[in-house]
């Protein structure tokens, strides 16, 4: 990170002091062990974040400006900024967490008397183009006096509503700077007073208190800041390749996993595959030998039944046979007899039985 330049305000009178160009500064970043406060912006054409107790850094900036400007007494601004900037780091690290009761008493007189004072426009002219000419935290080009008088006019109109009112009781945020953020605007003026009076075209304070530090320690004290954060910084990066190898090779791992996986899928598919083909063949070959001894059983019952049926017909056959034997015998006994008797000539006799008379031929 680069050092920080110093150079002149705009709208400053000639031999005003010089103040810090702070890209991250000019609130809660000057003084050594204190940590950078992260911005706080407001969306729109607006500077503040209407229904939030947060002051935005436009915000704090302005207040403060209005507070130099107004200021019955320079004096009693800086001795006021001077006990309740301590307060700003710790108030920063607890932020909605804060208690105003750690402030000094009357620490929110000054935001009450910019509440009932009158914002001329003359008045919001100065603040409006000391807020363009900022260089550091809270510039903003785009406020207008029409802006600032309608901010004091919610802020007047609705003063026990933080957010500018539009909300019930029990979702009223706190009192617009009965926060936090009052630290903020005592911290911006107790360093960059004389600053603030340089960019309104205000001439220096008869005296500045011998507490504040100066731009050279504040300087100093920013640039071993700065030196600090590049050390972590540094820090960082080097934890970040540690932790970017550590990822290229736990991807690489699982790119391997994934790998591994897909082929144990792929085998298993195989597997299956096989084993359903092998189920599938033995189940041909069992259907197979169950035909087979189906078409044997059966072979052999037409074989019993053939068999059966041959023992039958050759019995009956033979019986047949027999008869027909028997039959051709008695016609032979009987033409023997026929014989005989033809061969004897006519004689008396009994006449021939029936059983003779049907086997004798006609």
């Amino acid at each position: 990170m680069e050092a920080m330049d110093v150079g002149r305000v705009h709208g400053g009178f000639p031999g005003a002091a010089l103040a810090l160009k702070a890209t991250v500064g000019d609130a809660l970043s000057g003084r050594s062990g204190e940590k950078i406060l992260s911005p706080i912006t407001s969306k729109g054409d607006t500077f503040f974040v209407r229904h939030h107790a947060d002051a935005t850094d436009t915000e704090v900036l302005i207040i403060a400006l209005f507070i130099v400007l107004l200021e019955p007494s320079a004096e009693d601004t800086a001795e006021w900024a001077a006990g309740l900037a301590p307060l700003a780091a710790q108030a920063a690290d607890e932020q909605a967490g804060w208690a105003t009761s750690a402030a000094p008493a009357g620490y929110y007189d000054p935001f009450q008397r910019l509440i009932d004072d009158k914002w001329h426009k003359e008045t919001c002219e100065a603040v409006k183009k000391a807020v363009e000419g900022w260089e550091g935290r809270g510039a903003r080009k785009d406020v207008t006096v029409a802006h600032l008088l309608s901010y004091h006019s919610g802020l007047k109109k609705h003063p026990d509503h933080g957010g500018l009112g539009g909300l019930p009781p029990r979702k009223r945020p706190p009192k617009r700077f009965n926060t936090w953020a009052a630290t903020r605007v005592a911290d911006l003026i107790y360093r960059r007073g004389p600053v603030l009076r340089a960019a309104l075209g205000l001439p220096p304070a008869a005296a500045a208190l011998p507490s504040a530090p100066s731009m050279v320690e504040e300087n100093a004290a920013l640039t071993a800041t700065i030196g600090l954060k590049d050390q972590k910084i540094e820090a960082l990066e080097r934890e970040l390749a540690v932790c970017r190898a550590q990822r290229a090779d736990k991807a690489d791992k699982l790119h391997k996993a994934k790998k591994r996986a897909e082929r144990k899928r792929a085998d298993a598919r195989k597997f299956k595959e096989a084993q359903q083909r092998g189920y599938s063949e033995a189940q041909k070959a069992a259907r197979a030998a169950q035909l087979a001894t189906r078409k044997q059983k059966f072979d052999a019952a037409v074989e019993r039944a053939s068999y059966v049926r041959v023992v039958t017909l050759t019995k009956k056959l033979a019986r047949a046979n027999q008869k027909l034997e028997d039959a051709g015998l008695a016609h032979a006994a009987a033409l023997d007899v026929k014989k005989t008797e033809v061969a004897k000539g006519p004689q008396a006799g009994p006449p021939p039985s029936r059983a003779t008379r049907q086997n004798c031929p006609t």
